[in-house]
């Protein structure tokens, strides 16, 4: 079930943090709230790579170019999904800028053909 995003739907990190289980799992994108319980299982990368985001702040794993370029069609799905922000006093938690990575993998190349080769690096 989804929740409906009202004007004012804002969340602590202490209330984001306790979705964080396959049957309830939020994450953050760039200070906004999404509900993926649902998702999760459709995710095109599979459910694992979500799974240790639940509860978190997804923004580097999302918007990073050099982890995933995610498809304008993949940006309108995460909008659907969206249930709030993060507490504007608590933004700040939230705002943390890419670290780029090289792990070896050819960006102009499709990453799902590449991702074997990073084996633990995926996740980090």
């Amino acid at each position: 079930m989804y929740l409906k995003m009202s004007q004012n739907t804002s969340f602590t990190w202490e209330e984001i943090k306790k979705h964080s289980t396959e049957h309830d799992a939020w994450v953050v994108i760039d200070g906004y709230v999404h509900d993926v319980t649902n998702f999760s299982r459709m995710h095109p990368g599979g459910e694992k790579i979500l799974r240790h985001k639940y509860g978190t702040d997804a923004t580097q794993a999302f918007l990073n170019p050099n982890v995933h370029t995610h498809s304008e069609s993949a940006r309108t799905l995460l909008e659907k999904l969206r249930i709030g922000t993060v507490q504007e006093s608590q933004r700040a938690e939230s705002s943390k800028p890419f670290v780029r990575k090289d792990h070896g993998i050819d960006l102009d190349r499709g990453i799902v053909s590449q991702m074997a080769k990073l084996g633990h690096k995926y996740t980090s």
